[in-house]
């Protein structure tokens, strides 16, 4: 029996061979236990998007612009790991329950009253900024929000004040967890 134990690697600093598996760890893990390499690949792995317009946008009327393809035809994602955004209804829902970044960048022209830049969480206004310019806006406001990974999201919206000819020269949304 002897040569079979001679066999077994030792509970001390075991030399294992071939592909050794293990349970990976949930998300956030912070423990001694050992890490597989798809718990370090996650943990480092960037996720989140970017959108923005392409070209200027000419805005007529004063009532609050969504962030979306219909208001803004040229929006589009620069890159989106894991489809969280979606440019058609300007909705970030991601599916993974975690604490994200958003924020927005918008330059204007033409504004006489400044413009307040919107941040809705589940259709309702959570959080707003008046920007700090009036006739050339170009302001950038970031909110960390808790998103529950289901039924959570934002959107974005413009409020042009009482302008109602005005031009969006640059427009970025983002997120990504933190």
């Amino acid at each position: 029996i002897q040569p079979q134990l001679n066999l077994k690697a030792p509970l001390a600093s075991p030399a294992l061979t071939g592909t050794p598996t293990a349970p990976t760890a949930a998300a956030g893990t912070n423990t001694t236990q050992l890490a597989t390499t798809a718990f370090v690949q996650d943990s480092f792995s960037f996720k989140g998007f970017s959108a923005r317009i392409s070209s200027s946008v000419a805005m007529t009327g004063s009532d609050n612009k969504t962030v979306n393809t219909t208001n803004f035809p040229s929006l589009s994602e620069n890159w989106d790991t894991d489809a969280w955004f979606n440019p058609a209804t300007g909705r970030f829902q991601p599916d993974e329950a975690g604490v994200f970044l958003v924020s927005i960048h918008v330059s204007a022209l033409g504004l006489t009253t400044g413009a307040s830049l919107y941040f809705f969480k589940n259709g309702v206004i959570d959080r707003y900024k008046q920007t700090s310019g009036t006739t050339n806006v170009n302001d950038e406001f970031s909110f960390e929000y808790s998103l529950n990974g289901s039924t959570d999201y934002i959107e974005f919206k413009i409020d042009p004040g009482s302008d109602t000819a005005w031009t969006v020269s640059d427009l970025t949304v983002q997120g990504s967890r933190q």
